[in-house]
């Protein structure tokens, strides 16, 4: 009966000591701190991030902070970002090496895929995931051939498929269906045939050239030309007095404190679409394209630009038709913008000031948002 007395006026003092230490956790680290893992990604209907989270500490974790840290994929609906599905990838890890290698490399049609402390590929329709194991099985030849580092996988090529490199310094990509793997070699500029070809390939390489870049500004366009010809854009009135001598300008808006409006020019005349003035602003522009995103429905483009200088401004979008027509306009109320993710039907904005998600529909300017970096997931 004494042992049984000491035995239970032990186990009492140890759950005294772990109240206590619950108690004295801040109760901040308690709630789950969410920070992402680089940039959100468009993979079908889904916005997809990577996210590092402080897991909830529970009446019976061991405090050990080093080992709290848990990796998360979201996948937030396009078409309202408020809606999302979180999907566990590390349910705890050191800290350090998960901030280090936790990296989104983007989906194959299938499977969106990741490495946290290890590979990973989250099959988008079931949320099955595969990793070395079922690779390998796919793959026996490569199966003692896999490196456990993030540099060594990606996503791409002009199917978009997984590319891997493995210990030998064999570059292989993988079949979403079957998963196995098949050698490939980086694309080439191919030498021209003739001038024509030569012309077209360096045309496309100046294309490219001028979306290269990092951070939303490449997606702030000047403007374009249409299918007549014709070219409708932003620019300022001083720049539209020179289009006679050097032709409408091209490329990303550059903004730097000024105002724009939209025109119109044809050869070598310039026309004012409509009086409204523009503050640091550009056109919406394409993913994969140097030119502004065309809108249908009516026909159209929306404009990206500020409130107001300073630290007080924040984004404004506003789609107007071919003739200037203002036909809606919200204030996403984004400071500081860190990405901009185009599409003809839902916009998708990241904010780093405040840090938001937010999805707007280009038909109507409804807005949907999760604040996803500072409240944890639902």
């Amino acid at each position: 009966m004494k042992l049984k007395g000491f035995v239970l006026a032990l186990l009492g003092l140890l759950l005294a000591l772990v109240g206590l230490v619950w108690v004295l956790v801040p109760a901040g680290s308690r709630q789950g701190e969410i920070r992402s893992a680089g940039d959100t990604m468009r993979v079908g209907d889904k916005f997809a991030t990577l996210v590092v989270v402080l897991r909830p500490t529970t009446l019976f974790d061991v405090v050990n902070e080093r080992t709290r840290y848990g990796v998360d994929l979201v996948l937030h609906e396009v078409a309202d970002v408020s809606r999302f599905e979180v999907v566990p990838i590390v349910m705890r890890g050191e800290e350090m090496k998960l901030r280090n290698e936790a990296k989104l490399f983007g989906a194959d049609g299938r499977r969106v895929w990741l490495y946290a402390d290890t590979l990973v590929g989250i099959d988008l329709s079931t949320k099955q995931r595969v990793g070395f194991e079922e690779l390998s099985r796919a793959n026996p030849s490569l199966a003692k051939f896999w490196v456990e580092e993030s540099k060594f996988y990606s996503v791409g090529g002009n199917e978009q498929k997984l590319r891997v490199k493995v210990g030998d310094a064999r570059q292989f990509e993988l079949d979403p269906g079957t998963l196995v793997a098949r050698a490939y070699e980086e694309e080439k500029w191919a030498k021209a045939k003739d001038s024509a070809e030569s012309q077209k390939q360096w045309a496309e390489y100046n294309e490219k050239m001028s979306m290269f870049g990092v951070g939303p500004e490449v997606f702030f366009w000047k403007g374009g030309l249409g299918a007549d010809g014709s070219w409708f854009g932003l620019m300022s009135r001083e720049e539209a007095g020179k289009v006679e001598e050097f032709g409408a300008p091209s490329g990303r808006a550059i903004r730097g404190g000024k105002t724009s409006g939209l025109w119109k020019v044809s050869g070598k005349d310039a026309t004012r679409v409509c009086e409204v003035e523009y503050l640091d602003a550009g056109l919406l522009r394409e993913v994969k394209s140097a030119r502004p995103l065309k809108l249908e429905g009516p026909e159209g483009y929306l404009v990206m630009h500020q409130s107001r200088l300073g630290k007080d401004g924040t984004l404004l979008l506003t789609r107007v038709d071919m003739s200037g027509k203002k036909l809606w306009e919200v204030n996403t109320g984004i400071g500081k913008l860190d990405q901009v993710l185009p599409d003809s039907k839902h916009l998708g904005l990241v904010g780093d000031q405040p840090k938001v998600m937010i999805g707007v529909d280009l038909v109507d300017g409804r807005i949907s948002q999760e604040e996803f970096s500072l409240t944890p997931m639902k």
